[in-house]
């Protein structure tokens, strides 16, 4: 991962640490039948609000703001799921790198041996 990458992942996180921590959901309009709110609401607690309304003019594009809000909505739980796994993937890249160094400049190290404990997830294969 670059530092651009690492730099953009510390800047979602902290964007996501600061929003509602949800659960959010998307809700019809009581009041209009083209528009629907994606709102927050706190596990326990009474006070859910709404984060943004979405509205259509029609039935096509009411449908289609509906959609949207399912998608704002699912990210409360999708954006730090995503960040979880990159975080681990690039673990896994840097445990894997050092292992490949290991065997490149280590000639004492059977690399088939190494190869194996790094697939393995085990630490200090020799």
């Amino acid at each position: 991962m670059t530092p651009t990458d690492r730099a953009r992942l510390d800047e979602i996180e902290e964007r996501e640490r600061k929003a509602d921590k949800g659960p959010w959901s998307v809700q019809p309009s009581n009041s209009d039948a083209y528009s629907c709110f994606v709102e927050s609401g706190t596990p326990g607690r009474d006070d859910e609000r709404a984060i943004m309304s979405l509205c259509g003019k029609t039935q096509e594009t009411h449908l289609q703001s509906w959609e949207n809000g399912r998608f704002i909505a699912s990210s409360r739980s999708d954006v730090p799921w995503l960040l979880a796994l990159a975080r681990r993937q690039e673990s896994e890249i840097e445990r894997l790198r050092a292992a490949l160094i290991e065997i490149q400049t280590d000639h004492s190290i059977e690399p088939s041996e190494v190869a194996r404990a790094a697939l393995r997830g085990e630490e200090g294969s020799k």
